[in-house]
């Protein structure tokens, strides 16, 4: 069967070990042999069977305690490998001269799986103190050397004991022509064909996400982005709710998973530099297109008037608003700009009327549901804040003047929560998209004073 493996005939490796089995049914060579290649070729439900059955055999052979782990390890079978590392040691198979490295190194992979990481360490130079040449063992304690958040191990096997060099020869043949081309969507024809050649390849990618080494865990990622199938798509998004892996490409594929629908914009729950943080995943597609129906004179009075905001000159604001609400009265955009007038006079209530006006008459403008928020905020109305500003993180695209109404309402919840490391997160997240926005700055000096008060449109009170 390795012969077969070797060649790439899986297919045929699988059918000798069964072959094997079926008049050797506890053969424990045939039982990990057979459960690695169902894995890799992609039929986890079976191999997960057959690990199983592969516990329950009693062995007096010496390596029965490698052939088990290793199973296991495939499997991600995590406590199943420390169980068989504790059997071994009871058998009193982990003293010379029947100490096997390689079980030591998975025993480690599996307590690092599990978070027991000084134990892990330990058993890695266990292993090399046994075989000093043992690779794996020692690039995994080289890689934990890296900083928390750009670490990739544990990882139990090397890359190509996933993936059989025939599949690896087919992806330059497929891939190499579309590259040279240049076109995305070639790459993602191209890789499209690959999976579907080689099937088992889609179902290693969440194995290799979860549990590969740097080059397997790269390969799937470089795989599920060009493919951007559902099923790859959904492999991404769990990979990066996962604390597998480097942050760097988790963040990639919670971005991915995030622009495909998988992951809502906004905060998301993420690990990073080894502890659980809000991030924001930016999957918005901003603009800055004027409202075509609009009088161009009235267009000309509301960016006039906009300026004047920004220049806290209130009074021509609502000079200008009103003229403009002249002509079209009932024009949002120019009531909700009065009401920010408003308010950076004092006058709160004539600005609240205009605000609930707004929410009642136009619920899925944008400054309604903000400005709506923003008084519940002030009014220490949280949870009713939170169910206003909730559908709009499933927009995909704002406005400009949008984004940032919407960004400062959540900057204005999370410091009512006192939640700054979110509030922070999110003027990071503004600023990145728009950089240039007047009040990017005196929000960074806001939240370096956090406790003073805010009225609903960010106006100090």
């Amino acid at each position: 069967s390795l012969t077969y493996l070797a060649e790439g005939r899986l297919d045929q490796a699988i059918a000798t070990a069964q072959r094997v089995l079926a008049f050797a049914p506890d053969n424990i060579h045939a039982l990990s042999n057979l459960t690695r290649y169902l894995c890799i070729s992609g039929r986890v439900d079976e191999a997960e069977q057959q690990a199983e059955r592969l516990k329950a055999v009693e062995s007096d052979a010496t390596d029965v305690w490698l052939k088990k782990a290793e199973a296991l390890s495939y499997v991600g079978d995590d406590q199943g490998v420390l169980d068989v590392f504790s059997a071994a040691e009871r058998a009193g198979h982990l003293e010379p001269p029947f100490a096997n490295p390689v079980l030591y190194h998975l025993a480690a992979v599996a307590a690092m799986r599990l978070g027991q990481e000084n134990q892990a360490r330990r058993y890695w130079k266990q292993a090399l103190k046994l075989s000093p040449g043992l690779e794996v063992a020692r690039a995994n304690l080289s890689d934990l050397r890296k900083p928390v958040g750009e670490r990739h191990a544990p990882w139990p096997f090397s890359f190509p004991n996933w993936v059989t060099q025939k599949a690896i020869a087919d992806l330059g043949r497929y891939l190499e022509p579309a590259f040279q081309r240049g076109e995305e969507e070639a790459v993602t024809r191209a890789t499209r064909r690959y999976l579907r050649q080689h099937p088992e390849i889609a179902s290693l990618v969440p194995l290799l996400l979860d549990r590969g080494d740097p080059m397997g865990r790269e390969f799937a990622l470089h795989i599920a982005r060009a493919a951007g199938t559902p099923e790859m798509q959904a492999a991404l998004r769990d990979f990066a709710l996962s604390q597998r892996g480097p942050d760097e490409m988790r963040h990639e594929a919670a971005r991915i998973a995030s622009e495909a629908g998988l992951l809502p914009s906004g905060p998301v729950r993420l690990w990073m530099q080894g502890e659980w943080r809000e991030i924001l995943l930016m999957a918005f597609e901003l603009h800055e297109e004027p409202d075509p129906e609009r009088d161009p004179q009235v267009e000309q009075w509301l960016t006039e008037a906009t300026l004047a905001l920004h220049r806290r000159d209130a009074d021509e604001a609502e000079r200008l608003l009103k003229q403009a609400l002249e002509i079209e009265p009932d024009v949002p955009a120019l009531l909700n700009n009065l009401a920010a007038a408003y308010e950076m006079q004092g006058r709160m209530q004539e600005a609240e009327v205009i605000i609930r006006r707004l929410h009642e008459q136009y619920p899925d403008y944008v400054f309604a549901r903000t400005g709506m928020a923003q008084l519940c905020i002030s009014r220490g109305e949280i949870d009713e804040a939170e169910a206003l500003l909730k559908p709009l993180r499933t927009r995909r695209r704002f406005h400009f003047s949008e984004f940032a109404a919407f960004c400062v309402a959540h900057i204005q919840l999370f410091m009512a929560q006192d939640n700054l490391d979110a509030a922070r997160s999110w003027l990071d997240m503004w600023a990145s998209a728009d950089p240039d926005h007047y009040a990017i700055a005196e929000w960074r000096r806001r939240l370096a004073k956090p406790k003073r008060r805010w009225g609903p449109f960010g106006w100090r009170i």
